[in-house]
């Protein structure tokens, strides 16, 4: 998956499951935020670890 080069912030929040329950984490009703600098030179792909399941992550 491509993350668009004109953006220059992303916020989200954490979903997460364990012994088969569901948790959400969203910093204390802060979320997380990914922000880029102006020196930042955006890749043209992202590259996952090998076990990331890419049908689970949601990006909005």
């Amino acid at each position: 998956t491509d993350i668009p080069h004109d953006i220059d912030r992303v916020d989200f929040v954490l979903r997460y499951r364990v012994n088969g329950q569901e948790h959400w984490d969203n910093n204390e009703g802060k979320n997380y935020t990914l922000e880029t600098e102006s020196a930042y030179t955006p890749q043209t792909t992202v590259s996952f670890p090998h076990d990331c399941n890419l049908d689970e992550m949601r990006f909005y």
